[in-house]
């Protein structure tokens, strides 16, 4: 069992890395127009995934299973990485709507963007991001939950956030497990040299009981 999860382990590290690094892309950190790139570093956690299923020789099933989960699996730690933040350090705060515009994942518009403002005037960083409903207009006052530390994007207070890291870990483990089950050695079957070094022992056959002399006869 341990040297599964020793062998493992660096595929794990690898596709675990990729997922971390998506997830910056769904914090204030990056432009939400440039969420894309979060998959384009899932896509290449998945490609050096495939380097160390060859190098390492793991098992190709498992492995493989691994890095697809992963590239799928990534998606979701953008999309919830603002969530994770503001579930542990969130608080709801008035906001002021101070500019809008149309966000664009892909091809075309999808969402609305809002850059906010306390009511006191200090910005929130990142950007809010509505995808339904009624769009809000500027100078509307939405209650919102911010990250102080300024990491997260700022959702609706009335989103819900509770449970997002449990999500999260589920998700990683779904990708853990195959990953590390990619590990398990291969069977090793018997050799024939055990067979040519083992000592062949003579059997000698005794007979129990004397043989007993046999009479010439004279004629």
């Amino acid at each position: 069992m341990l040297l599964t999860i020793k062998r493992g382990l660096p595929l794990l590290g690898v596709l675990t890395g990729g997922m971390l690094v998506s997830s910056v892309a769904g914090t204030a950190l990056l432009d939400q127009d440039l969420m894309l790139l979060g998959f384009f570093a899932g896509v290449v956690a998945a490609v050096g995934g495939i380097y160390v299923i060859k190098g390492r020789d793991l098992r190709m099933r498992w492995g493989f299973a691994a890095c697809g989960l992963a590239l799928l699996i990534n998606i979701a730690f953008m999309q919830a990485a603002s969530s994770v933040v503001l579930e542990f350090a969130g608080e709801p705060v008035a906001a002021t709507v101070v500019a809008a515009r149309e966000g664009y994942e892909g091809k075309g518009a999808r969402s609305h963007r809002y850059t906010l403002t306390e009511l006191g005037g200090a910005p929130i960083s990142g950007e809010l991001t509505l995808k339904e409903g009624e769009p809000l207009r500027i100078g509307d006052q939405p209650t919102v939950l911010r990250d102080p530390a300024g990491l997260a994007n700022p959702m609706l207070a009335d989103e819900p956030v509770a449970g997002s890291a449990g999500a999260l870990l589920i998700f990683w483990l779904v990708v853990a497990v195959p990953a590390l089950l990619a590990g398990r050695p291969y069977g090793q079957p018997a050799r024939s040299a055990d067979r040519d070094d083992a000592v062949v022992s003579p059997v000698v056959e005794v007979r129990r009981g004397r043989d007993r002399p046999q009479r010439s006869r004279r004629g």
